[in-house]
């Protein structure tokens, strides 16, 4: 009997061992920790988030004696009002976000309403640093994604910078963009990857002066995408 009492003993807490271990929002185990950008890392959730203070809070050139009271801003943290005559697509769009329990977060200067505030990038700055939160499995909003829009000029020192970070990246390719001239840019993308998430570079996107930096948690960007898919289905439109 004493074998027995020992053997269903370690079957329990293999599995009580087993359920922590799924409980763990940002790794498994035996994998890298999610990327992170100025003490936000991915899969944090959005209390965590709030946690963190603006990560130039002891000056730059950006912000000179108004640092401490930037704050971090949620769309969840005022009521939508819907104006009259928005469109129908958009109000598509609202439905599956809200769905999914989506939230963008961005920080902001005080008395400057829907003014956003630069934050140190590399040897320069940007004011399109956003947070992008869902709800994930554990029923807690998570963030999945922060993307940093980026002047073009600032994306080879970047390069260099998260290169030396971070090795070589796994995929780097060369493109050209084209203007509506015909004139055409260099341009390049890069591609950082661990167990658990990802860091892509792109020198040129929509705009040829724009640039952007995009980190993402690999789980929790297919898990975004599933529920996306769930929930679009036929277009209601």
């Amino acid at each position: 009997m004493s074998g027995f009492h020992r053997k269903r003993g370690s079957t329990t807490l293999i599995r009580v061992v087993t359920l922590l271990l799924l409980a763990v929002p940002c790794m498994a185990f035996g994998e890298d920790l999610p990327f992170e950008f100025r003490g936000a890392r991915l899969g944090m959730s959005i209390d965590e988030l709030r946690t963190i203070q603006f990560p130039d809070i002891d000056g730059s050139r950006f912000h000179p004696g108004i640092e401490s009271s930037i704050r971090l801003v949620c769309e969840s943290d005022t009521p939508r009002i819907e104006p009259p005559g928005v469109s129908p697509v958009y109000l598509e769009a609202r439905r599956r976000f809200d769905a999914l329990g989506s939230n963008l977060c961005s920080w902001v200067v005080p008395d400057a309403v829907g003014k956003k505030a630069y934050l140190q990038v590399g040897q320069g700055g940007s004011e399109r640093v956003t947070y992008d939160l869902y709800r994930a499995p554990d029923g807690v909003q998570r963030l999945w994604k922060i993307e940093i829009g980026i002047p073009e000029s600032l994306a080879p020192s970047l390069l260099e910078s998260l290169t030396e970070k971070f090795g070589a990246p796994a995929n780097m390719e060369k493109t050209a963009v084209q203007n509506r001239m015909g004139a055409k840019f260099d341009s390049f993308y890069s591609k950082w990857s661990n167990a658990a998430s990802t860091i892509e570079l792109t020198q040129r996107t929509g705009r040829l002066d724009e640039g952007k930096l995009v980190y993402t948690h690999v789980a929790y960007a297919d898990d975004y995408q599933k529920k996306w898919d769930e929930i679009s289905g036929p277009s209601k439109l």
